[in-house]
């Protein structure tokens, strides 16, 4: 497959809506427990994903038999969805999914480490700029709430992580292939946590849940089409549009106006994506 950076920019646009949706929706559900939010998310993409599976009569686990790099990723994936969960329900919107943007930068190492991919410089000066902005972000010792901070930037981590592995099985295997295993993957292990610890939510959270599982069904087609299309560091700038489009959400519906160090930590972070973006 040829690399086409215009295809890839439209796909992780879309992405970038579609989490930023997911993350307005995991925000406002309350009193769901954790578990009961990621296995909600993973069962309704499983459902939408093995729709496809079905109709093209492949079989997943023989994908995973030949490749069993898909089962890293999936462990990555659900360790960087938890923790970003996680800190959606304990941090402003725009701030976790800020600290949970960081996973472009992880990228660029791990993509260096394991798939060849050069780092330059430039890369490196830029996720200096990105880490500076994090500490500004996080602003240890105003009384911020640090756990779930580092909980959205170990959830970069992760996802950085599993962007990478969806990289290198560029080609290989087909993307609804990937996010179909991965949410088989992560409803099995949540599924009996939920059986224990799960609560029945109301309608508005039943409603938000669902929304939880569509959005994040379509952000995560659309991201793992964007790094089939495209170099891993190069495209990964544009998932920062889910930033924007956080900001915009919780400003009008939760009045949610970060501080100026959060806007300067921002600032930052988003000038290191752009700084790396540059060729």
């Amino acid at each position: 497959m040829n690399d086409n950076i215009g295809k890839a920019i439209l796909w992780m646009t879309s992405s970038a809506l579609g989490f930023a949706l997911m993350g307005a929706a995991v925000h406002d559900l309350g009193n769901i427990p954790l578990a009961e939010t990621v296995f909600s998310r993973n069962l309704i993409i499983l459902a939408l994903t093995g729709v496809v599976v079905i109709r093209q009569r492949e079989n997943p686990f023989r994908v995973t038999l030949q490749n069993r790099s898909i089962i890293l990723r999936s462990i990555s994936g659900l360790c960087g969805v938890s923790l970003f969960f996680y800190a959606l329900q304990h941090l402003p919107l725009a701030e976790a999914t800020l600290l949970n943007k960081l996973s472009p930068f992880v990228v660029v190492l791990l993509a260096r480490m394991f798939l060849g991919e050069p780092t330059s410089r430039k890369s490196i000066f830029a996720m200096v700029i990105a880490f500076c902005g994090t500490i500004l972000v996080i602003n240890p010792g105003s009384g911020y709430s640090l756990v779930p901070a580092l909980a959205g930037v170990a959830s970069a981590f992760f996802a950085g992580a599993a962007y990478t592995i969806i990289r290198s099985l560029k080609g290989r295997i087909k993307p609804h292939l990937i996010v179909f295993i991965f949410s088989l993957f992560s409803t099995l292990v949540t599924l009996p946590i939920v059986l224990f610890t799960g609560i029945i939510p109301n309608s508005h959270q039943l409603l938000l849940l669902l929304a939880t599982g569509v959005f994040a069904g379509l952000g995560q087609y659309a991201l793992t089409k964007a790094f089939h299309y495209s170099p891993a560091g190069r495209v990964s700038l544009f998932s920062y549009l889910s930033v924007l489009f956080a900001l915009v959400v919780g400003v009008i519906l939760w009045n949610e106006v970060p501080g100026t160090i959060q806007i300067a930590g921002g600032a930052l972070i988003l000038t290191g994506a752009v700084v790396n973006s540059f060729e």
